[in-house]
């Protein structure tokens, strides 16, 4: 769909003021008498390179707030503490950390965060084939084999405590 440069400038305007997408599309249709579906406002202001603004963005954390990804609240120094919530991994001297999402991902039976011992941490699924998933947060990486058993180890015994 073309619409002339007025038109998207108008699109611009509007997104300047901090309208919604649910309101530039009503806009578009009332005020530029253009019929088009959400999804195609959706496209077209992605093809115009327009950011929308949050009217309610979400609150600044609290310094002593966890970092995002951190459901746990732990951080790097927290992974070498003489505690017994971790699975202590004996080549390394670390502790494995395994969370369980109180509500997985969208398209996940479950999910939670991993933390190895070495302190690189990553997202795991369970998909809906019952498929074991993890994204790591740092590319390329790859956990030792010692950390991956227990990781497995670790997710079946935190899954049985969360109730699946």
């Amino acid at each position: 769909m073309k619409l002339s440069a007025d038109q998207e400038e108008k699109i611009r305007a509007w997104a300047a003021e901090g309208l919604s997408l649910n309101e530039i599309h009503k806009r578009i249709g009332q005020e530029l008498g253009v019929a088009m579906t959400y999804m195609e406002a959706r496209l077209l202001v992605a093809d115009l390179q327009v950011s929308l603004k949050d009217k309610n963005p979400p609150p600044a954390p609290k310094p002593e707030a966890a970092a995002p990804g951190d459901e746990d609240g732990l951080d790097a120094t927290d992974l070498d503490a003489d505690d017994d919530d971790g699975l202590d991994s004996p080549l390394s001297g670390g502790k494995l950390r395994v969370t369980v999402d109180a509500i997985a991902n969208p398209r996940t039976l479950a999910s939670g965060r991993v933390t190895f011992s070495d302190g690189v941490g990553g997202m795991w699924y369970v998909d809906e084939a019952g498929r074991l998933g993890i994204d790591i947060d740092k590319p390329g990486y790859r956990p030792s084999e010692t950390d991956a058993v227990a990781f497995q180890r670790e997710l079946q015994m935190a899954l049985q405590r969360a109730g699946y």
